[in-house]
């Protein structure tokens, strides 16, 4: 076994003992301690606790469950958004780098439920609100494919974990497109799912219901174990597992390639359009959809709104564009966040039509630099920094399902084809996700 291997894999050879699970966990810190420090994807290692945990799956073989949870003795880590016990919750943020917490969150127990070994946190962006980590707790997270480079965020510490294989596949949350881009940027595949397929585990800050949890992972048929494992089916032989062999009816298939927020690179775009062709060679009817009409300033209060309800003490510790981004949401009640939302949904609605798949660019413009905003002020910084979310953010609003699959690169940085479903249709998603990465494999 290698550390380039998917978890499943990984999980199938610890069932037949071919590796120990502490064996398979020596590979993996192995890696974090030679790739970490160039990258920066951890904010909190406990590798003595996982050590213990992953002893005690390999002393106690006669009392191991039947079925074996999906990923029994992998390794896994939880973004620094979520509650894990015995650890901080720092959120990326300076304001919160004391906080301690004795309990898992919801997330974390359906994880731990799958069978995953915690050997830490990852790195995200402050309160999960740029779609890059730099933030003042540490370094920024790099790029694996190429350092200069930002690894993308809010989930930019899993994307970056995975992509360098420290870890198989990693927790990461999305509620502008905090999954999809880093995935985009680090060749890997992340899903969103449709608002309500999981439960709400951030209702109490994200009262629209933007964010939801996922993964970041190497293979199409990992995340849909994973995501099936959120939605409490810990064992294999879940729903979304099972759309990964579906077959697909004839489809209605728009692509789009513009975008009134961003310039679209034009690798991009043909990297697109290839993956639109190999669908109409399935014999799916493919046209094109023209942008969806709207700014960046018809998203900002709700967005700001979410921001805003994230309780901080001390807000003089935040830095420039979180406090920016939270006096604009405090002026934007939760009834008014929800009206504008519900406003923003119809327009997304009507431009994405009686479609069954769109094609999307994960992200339209190449990726960003290292530093590339950090000489900006709070307002410019967000807005630059936003086209990079300009294709992912429509479908937080929407609450439709939208996965990002690597198709290509661009100056040696990946990027991804975004494929969106309607509202519920999370497992077409997957099964034209599973579909499209075999082909794109074989071509």
């Amino acid at each position: 076994m290698t550390t380039a291997d998917s978890a499943l894999d990984l999980t199938a050879a610890i069932r037949s003992r071919a590796i120990g699970a502490e064996e398979l966990l020596d590979l993996f810190a192995a890696r974090i301690r030679s790739e970490d420090p160039k990258l920066s994807a951890f904010v909190e290692l406990r590798l003595e606790r996982a050590y213990a945990h992953a002893r005690r799956i390999d002393a106690r073989h006669a009392a191991w469950p039947d079925p074996l949870p999906s990923f029994w003795g992998v390794p896994f880590a939880i973004k620094d958004n979520d509650p894990m016990r015995f650890t901080r919750l720092r959120v990326g943020s300076r304001a919160l780098k004391w906080v301690w917490t004795p309990f898992d969150s919801p997330v974390v127990t359906r994880f731990r439920a799958a069978g995953f070994v915690m050997v830490g946190k990852t790195t995200t962006s402050e309160l999960a609100l740029m779609p890059v980590v730099d933030t003042d707790l540490g370094p920024p997270t790099r790029n694996p494919h190429d350092p200069d480079y930002y690894a993308g965020g809010s989930s930019g510490g899993a994307g970056a974990a995975v992509a360098s294989e420290m870890l198989p596949i990693a927790h990461a949350a999305d509620g502008g497109g905090s999954i999809r881009i880093p995935a985009s940027l680090c060749g890997l595949f992340g899903f969103k799912a449709s608002r309500g397929l999981t439960p709400d585990f951030y209702g109490q800050f994200d009262v629209v219901g933007l964010s939801v949890a996922g993964v970041v992972s190497r293979t199409v048929e990992d995340s849909a174990v994973a995501m099936d494992a959120l939605c409490g089916v810990p064992t294999p032989g879940g729903a979304l597992r099972a759309a990964c062999d579906d077959e697909i009816p004839k489809l209605t298939v728009r692509v789009c390639t513009e975008s009134a927020l961003v310039d679209v690179h034009p690798q991009i775009a043909a990297g697109v359009r290839e993956v639109a062709r190999a669908l109409e060679s399935m014999g799916h009817a493919v046209s094109d959809a023209p942008a969806l009409e709207g700014a960046i300033d018809d998203f900002l209060p709700v967005f700001g709104r979410m921001a805003a309800n994230v309780p901080i003490f001390k807000e003089g510790a935040l830095q420039p564009t979180t406090r920016w981004l939270r006096g604009i949401g405090k002026g934007v009640s939760r009834v008014e966040a929800k009206a504008l939302n519900t406003a923003l949904t119809a327009r997304v609605d009507a431009w994405f039509g009686d479609t069954d798949i769109m094609l999307l660019p994960s992200i339209g413009r190449a990726a960003a630099r290292v530093g590339e905003f950090s000489g900006l002020d709070a307002e410019p910084s967000f807005r630059a920094a936003s086209q990079l979310g300009a294709f992912t953010a429509p479908f937080n609003v929407s609450g439709q399902p939208a996965a990002s699959l690597p198709i290509g690169a661009v100056d040696g940085v990946p990027f991804g084809v975004q494929i969106a479903g309607r509202r519920g249709a999370d497992r077409l998603v997957y099964a034209v996700a599973r579909r499209l990465e075999r082909a794109l494999r074989d071509a």
